[in-house]
């Protein structure tokens, strides 16, 4: 069935509460858009050229309605000198971290994570110009963020972060502050190109490791920061956050993100009432029970499913994967899930 909108187009008209041809179709597929590309996903994140030929490959293939260029979960780490052991086919991991002691952090350079600094910004802002020329004003490109927890502990051990959140407050603080203010600079750097979005990750600000009062105090705050300056720059914002956060949704809505891109471990007509009205909510079929490792049979009734179960929440709801799908999910559940997911997306427009 030919589509009478573009991707971008409808995006906007369903943020705006107006008619669309369908609803918008999430696919978290940076992992495994470096396989669909011919890539190893490392590969795929090493230049700008590769980082676009890999997001231009998902569209001409799937064509759904996000595309992004990631700053990378270790991306402020990576800037300012932690020490990474390379992986093919995931993230990096890290094996040094460049804050050893929380007493000094004013020792890190945050000169260092500004645009003209940091080769691994200009690559991404490199990589979106590529992509927005090759696929034209139709399609949104969003430059996706760490949230500032996760950003913090790519510079410092998470362990001894999360230990610090109770004994070492003040300078869990400091080190939280120095990291948003250099995503809003960030931020202020690639809004300079005006067709640029942004959302947000933040895996560390799970409710796996952080309790509701802990969210409240050391992530909502300055997650809210990030939000109002990309809202001032007339972007909406959508924020993931892995594992079950289902006791902290009310303040992670009060950031005032746009959606919330909900795991799979969250239920969906609980995420609705947590999040309240006003905020949209994405998500949330099983990237690895679906995927990766089910049937293409089986994904028209987890569709179906999740359409049934929040497709009527007040603040919209699009259908999108738990998380990044996996590298080696077979191409045909790929499929299988776009086919699905326009189906029942036209039925709920």
């Amino acid at each position: 069935m030919i589509e009478s909108m573009t991707s971008a187009d409808r995006l906007q008209a369903y943020h705006a509460g107006q008619a669309v041809d369908r609803r918008p179709i999430m696919l978290f597929h940076g992992t495994v858009g470096a396989k669909l590309a011919g890539m190893t996903y490392r590969e795929s994140e090493l230049t700008a050229e590769n980082i676009a030929h890999k997001e231009i490959t998902v569209a001409e293939k799937f064509a759904p309605d996000n595309y992004s260029v990631n700053f990378g979960l270790y991306g402020m780490g990576r800037a300012l000198g932690s020490q990474f052991k390379a992986s093919e086919d995931s993230s990096d991991a890290i094996v040094s971290y460049a804050l050893e002691d929380l007493a000094r952090i004013d020792q890190l350079d945050a000169q260092r994570l500004r645009l003209h600094n940091d080769p691994n910004q200009q690559k991404h802002y490199q990589a979106i110009e590529m992509i927005q020329k090759q696929l034209g004003p139709g399609y949104r490109i969003d430059y996706e963020l760490t949230g500032p927890i996760t950003s913090a502990a790519s510079l410092y051990p998470p362990e001894q972060l999360l230990r610090a959140t109770r004994k070492q407050a003040d300078q869990v603080h400091q080190l939280l502050r120095f990291a948003t203010d250099a995503l809003l600079q960030i931020i202020d750097d690639f809004a300079a190109n005006p067709l640029t979005g942004f959302s947000l990750t933040d895996p560390v600000a799970s409710g796996s490791l952080l309790s509701p009062k802990q969210y409240q105090k050391f992530c909502q705050p300055y997650t809210q920061e990030l939000v109002d300056r990309i809202h001032h720059y007339g972007k909406t914002v959508t924020l993931h956050i892995c594992g079950d956060c289902t006791k902290s949704l009310p303040y992670i809505a009060a950031t005032g993100i746009d959606y919330f891109s909900a795991d799979q471990t969250v239920d969906l007509s609980a995420a609705k009432q947590g999040l309240g009205p006003d905020c949209g909510l994405i998500g949330n079929i099983d990237p690895v029970t679906y995927f990766l490792q089910g049937q293409p049979e089986d994904m028209e009734d987890q569709v179906a499913q999740a359409y049934r179960q929040a497709g009527d929440h007040p603040g919209g709801y699009l259908l999108g994967p738990g998380c990044s799908v996996p590298y080696h999910t077979p191409e045909e559940n790929i499929y299988a899930y776009m086919e699905a997911a326009r189906k029942y997306s036209r039925d709920q427009a």
